[in-house]
């Protein structure tokens, strides 16, 4: 099973995030999941994910654009160049049998609600989940509510995610 991971790219983010990133990614890459992800980093949580996926022998995908200027030699990954975001995404989810979405940043929502409007729109059944460690996507989830609430989207957007909090229950979820 190929599973997308979406999450922050920085290492000077709070430890936690790159902690429970680390602590997951070993659990999937144990499971035998193979990996699909957007850019290469030795560091931070993609640092840990890579380091993880490959220590388990475990296929791994990646989707980047030159321009990011990555050293795709520091992983045994099968890389693909892209010229854009849009193309990275629509490469990513096509490609997938499932979404994580990590604590991120900018580039994390995107792929989200790319993702997100790609599941609603041609009604998949592709799962979306998303870790809302210590809270981190509450504003968010806040706001999709908010969203229903007015009628911009109708409470159906809902069933195309699952919100996970304890990393436990993420895990047991995405046990195969």
């Amino acid at each position: 099973m190929k599973l997308f991971i979406g999450c922050s790219s920085r290492p000077e983010i709070d430890k936690k995030y790159i902690e429970d990133a680390d602590f997951i990614s070993k659990k999937l890459a144990d499971y035998g999941y193979d990996l699909i992800i957007g850019g290469i980093s030795k560091e931070g949580m993609f640092g840990k994910i890579l380091n993880n996926f490959n220590a388990a022998h475990r296929n791994i995908k990646v989707y980047t654009l030159k321009s990011y200027n990555e050293d795709i030699s520091l992983f045994d990954v099968d890389c693909t160049y892209v010229e854009n975001t849009f193309e990275r995404e629509a490469r990513i989810y096509n490609e997938a049998s499932k979404v994580l979405i990590l604590p991120g940043g900018t580039g994390s929502l995107a792929e989200l609600f790319s993702m997100l409007e790609d599941n609603r729109t041609i009604k998949c059944t592709k799962e979306i989940i998303i870790y809302n460690q210590d809270g981190y996507y509450y504003d968010l989830i806040k706001f999709i509510t908010k969203l229903i609430r007015e009628k911009f989207n109708d409470y159906s957007i809902l069933n195309y995610i699952k919100i996970f909090n304890e990393k436990e229950d993420l895990i047991k979820y995405l046990e195969v």
